[in-house]
C-alpha cells in the first residue's frame, strides 16, 4: 500500500456495455464458469430458501414500492445493496445474508494481486496482465487459477478483505476460489475501494481494473447493465454456479455512472429455478435502480 504501482500494458479499448444484453445462457457456458479447482459434478450445499424473497430488512432506496413488489414476487434468494456515490448513502435488501460468490470474487483476486504488488513496488508483469484480462473480460478459470495461487489463495485474498472491512466474506470454502461466501455489503465495500479514491488501492491500479470490467465480453454484460441508458459507463464483473439441489447461485456487481447517476452496487441471488431465471431477476431489479436512482 506504500509503494508505487506501476501498471504495464494498459490497453486502450473502446464500446460499452449499456442496456439489456442478455437474459439466458447455455448450460455448456455455465459449465465453464464453476469455481476453480472443482470437478463441476460436485455442487456445494445450500439451504433450502423460501418460494418467494420476504419483504423484510429493505433501506433507501430499495425500500421503493415498485422495488419491494418486483422483489416480492420472484423466487429464490435476493440480497442486495446500493452505494449512491453522491449522497454517501447505502441501500439494502435483506443485509447480512451470506451467498457464494461463483466468479464475482474475480474481482477480489485481483483487487488482492494489486495491493501486494502495490507493498512489494511490482509492476504487473506482461504475463500477469494477460491473465487478469481473461480472468475479468472473458471470465477464464484457469487463468484465476494462477492468480488465485500468486495472491496467496484464500490467506490471501482474506487479509486484504480484513484491511478492506469486509467482515462477512470468508474466502475459498475448500481452497475453492468460487465457493467464497460473501454479502452485498461487502461486495460493495470492495467495489468502492476501487471506485474511489482512497488508502487502500492506488490510482493507476483502480483505473486497470475497473477499464477490465468496463469492457467484459458482450455475453458477459448482463446483469447490473440492465436498464441503464446508453452513454453511461458501466464496470461489472457476474457469477454464476450450478448448486446441489439444482438451483442456481447468480450474482452481479460493478459501477453505473452518466445521466445524472453515480452507483455502486451488488445484486446476489440463489435458489433460482434455472441460471436464466436468476439473470432476469438480477435485470429486472438493475432496471428499477437505474429509474429512481436519481429520486
Amino acid at each position: 500500500m506504500t509503494a508505487s504501482v506501476v501498471v504495464a500494458q494498459m490497453v486502450s479499448q473502446g464500446g460499452g456495455n449499456a442496456g439489456t444484453v442478455l437474459v439466458a445462457r447455455g448450460v455448456s457456458e455455465a459449465a465453464a464458469e464453476a469455481p476453480g479447482k472443482l470437478d463441476v459434478t460436485t455442487r456445494p450445499a445450500v439451504t433450502p430458501a423460501p418460494t418467494t424473497t420476504a419483504i423484510v430488512e429493505a433501506s433507501g432506496l430499495l425500500s421503493n414500492a415498485s422495488v419491494r413488489h418486483y422483489l416480492a414476487g420472484r423466487k429464490g434468494n435476493i440480497t442486495a445493496a446500493v452505494y449512491d456515490v453522491a449522497t454517501g448513502t447505502t441501500s439494502l435488501w435483506r443485509p447480512g445474508i451470506t451467498q457464494y460468490t461463483a466468479s464475482i470474487v474475480k474481482v477480489d483476486i485481483l483487487a488482492t494481486l494489486f495491493d501486494q504488488f502495490e507493498d512489494q513496488g511490482h509492476a504487473i508483469s506482461s504475463r500477469e496482465a494477460s491473465l487478469a484480462k481473461r480472468m475479468i473480460e472473458q471470465s477464464d478459470n484457469t487463468a484465476t487459477d494462477a492468480l488465485w495461487d500468486e495472491a496467496g489463495g484464500d490467506d490471501g485474498v482474506a487479509a486484504f478483505g480484513r484491511a478492506l472491512g469486509m467482515s462477512a466474506t470468508i474466502p475459498g470454502a475448500e481452497t475453492r476460489w468460487g465457493y467464497t461466501k460473501t454479502t452485498a455489503a461487502d461486495q460493495v465495500t470492495l467495489m468502492k475501494a476501487i471506485v474511489l479514491q482512497g488508502a487502500v488501492l492506488e490510482a493507476a491500479a483502480r483505473k486497470y481494473m475497473l477499464g477490465l470490467m468496463e469492457h467484459v465480453e458482450k455475453n458477459e454484460a448482463w446483469g447490473i447493465s440492465a436498464g441503464v441508458a446508453h452513454g453511461s459507463t458501466v464496470a461489472l464483473k457476474n457469477g454464476w454456479l450450478p448448486l446441489d439441489d439444482d438451483s442456481w447461485q447468480v450474482n452481479s456487481i460493478g459501477w453505473v455512472r452518466g445521466h445524472d447517476r453515480n452507483y455502486i452496487v451488488a445484486v446476489l441471488t440463489s435458489s433460482n429455478p434455472t441460471e436464466g431465471y436468476g439473470i432476469q431477476t438480477i435485470q429486472g431489479l438493475s432496471s428499477l435502480i437505474w429509474a429512481h436512482a436519481s429520486d
